[in-house]
């Protein structure tokens, strides 16, 4: 009976593993039209900073049976935070701003944006199995400095994702593509405000 049981839960895994998708490509939809443009420059150095305790080419893991047993990891296929800075860069432009690229160079004395990647995580639950229940979260986080690291302006953007698949544990491109479009688009809505702009013309 233990050989037959074993058995079972060996072709289980087998199974539910060959369905997995283990690389995802980091992607965003359309992004939201702007009100007005900004017309306006401004300083960045890193946009994608990974503060995440997970490596940069980590981005969720596959997990087996009720106890979440980790089956597998999801990897982006570029390091996010290679993808995640002209990704900003693309939404600060679609809201009017000239972006000075200023990464390994010396601030002029002027604020200066910098961008955080707090979470950015998907992962697949088999509980249900063959049903697959899927979720996945991006946090990011804006902060506007003056040169001297003094904060001046800070958001803390969310977007999230959930879907789910039978037998396989796999179609995390839309999830991802959802969940980092509503961050974009509360990134363009955020540097469009007058908080924003008033903290930019703060030196």
């Amino acid at each position: 009976m233990r050989q037959v049981y074993g058995l079972s839960m060996l072709l289980f895994v087998l199974a539910f593993l060959c369905g997995c998708q283990n690389m995802v490509p980091v992607t965003h939809g359309m992004l939201r039209e702007v009100p007005h443009s900004a017309n306006r420059s401004i300083q960045a150095a890193d946009l994608g900073e990974n503060v995440r305790k997970e490596p940069p080419n980590r981005i969720g893991t596959h997990t087996f049976s009720v106890f979440g047993i980790p089956a597998g990891t999801i990897h982006p296929e570029e390091p996010i935070p290679d993808t995640v800075h002209p990704f900003v860069v693309k939404a600060l432009e679609k809201a009017g701003y000239t972006v000075n690229d200023i990464r390994g160079k010396q601030a002029a004395n002027q604020p200066v944006l910098r961008g955080e990647i707090k979470k950015f995580w998907f992962a697949g639950y088999s509980w249900f199995w063959p049903a697959v229940v899927q979720s996945g979260e991006i946090e990011y986080r804006l902060v506007l400095q003056r040169p001297d690291g003094t904060a001046l302006w800070e958001k803390t953007f969310t977007g999230k994702a959930s879907g789910a698949r039978f037998v396989s544990d796999d179609q995390y491109d839309p999830m991802v593509e959802k969940a980092m479009t509503t961050v974009l688009d509360g990134v363009i809505e955020a540097v469009l405000s007058e908080e924003f702009k008033t903290a930019l013309g703060k030196s």
